[in-house]
């Protein structure tokens, strides 16, 4: 039985090693990353200031799905971002979806697919218009099944 919900900052330090095992995976291959103690202790740090002050900031909300033994098994950020005032929707909101992982042994169960139908449902609540991300080479169609697609959005990428 898993629980989905947004994390709490006891989670913070679950988060952060998500987050190591998530770019591991991801960059490993990178000629920047670099795997050794002393990095991961150091972006480990980095990581803990970074989701204690977003928390504080009160725009991130950080998706988490925690197995019975109070594991996180899957995660996902979502930071809102007010939209300027317009006639008619004078508060709105859109959000910008990051950092989804689960653990490689509980893929193909539906856990990150629910997690995000969570936060969809949470982003209708409050509001939010919609929801933006950019996914990692391959998971389209992922994406697609929940409802996600082809937008407005152009991008712009410093080259540095």
């Amino acid at each position: 039985m898993l629980t989905y919900r947004p994390a709490t900052p006891a989670e913070f330090p679950q988060l952060a090693e998500l987050r190591w095992l998530f770019r591991a995976e991801h960059d490993a291959a990178h000629p920047k990353f670099d795997a050794s103690e002393a990095a991961r202790a150091e972006f480990t740090a980095a990581c803990l200031d970074f989701l204690r002050e977003s928390q504080a900031e009160g725009r991130w909300t950080f998706w988490v799905a925690v197995d019975e033994d109070g594991m996180i098994v899957s995660n996902a950020y979502v930071y809102r971002i007010p939209k300027v005032p317009r006639p008619g929707r004078l508060h709105g909101q859109m959000s910008y979806v990051t950092n989804v992982f689960t653990l490689p042994e509980r893929r193909g169960q539906g856990i990150g697919a629910h997690l995000l139908r969570c936060m969809q449902a949470w982003a209708h609540e409050n509001g939010i218009e919609r929801l933006i991300l950019w996914p990692a080479e391959g998971r389209q169609d992922f994406y697609a099944r929940l409802g996600f697609g082809p937008g407005e959005a152009l991008e712009w990428e410093n080259g540095d």
